[in-house]
């Protein structure tokens, strides 16, 4: 499984981190896309991390792009 981070800012733009490389977005949906897209291309899961600031979220993309609420085994 892969990790990703989304910190939203204050304008409601979007930064996404992958394995120290970061892209800017125009908002967290754009910023959700990039990664459902690349959890279908390399056929794994990414855990995700999003925060505003004063919000800390956690989510898991699996490797299909279904967007599963809450860390991996969350439910285990």
């Amino acid at each position: 499984m892969h990790h990703a981070s989304i910190t939203v800012a204050p304008d409601r733009s979007a930064q996404v981190t992958v394995a120290g490389q970061s892209t800017e977005h125009p908002d967290l949906g754009s910023a959700m896309t990039q990664l459902t897209l690349w959890a279908r291309e390399i056929s794994d899961a990414v855990a995700v991390a999003i925060s505003d600031g004063t919000t800390l979220s956690s989510l898991t993309i699996a490797a299909s792009g279904q967007v599963q609420a809450g860390a991996p085994n969350a439910s285990s």
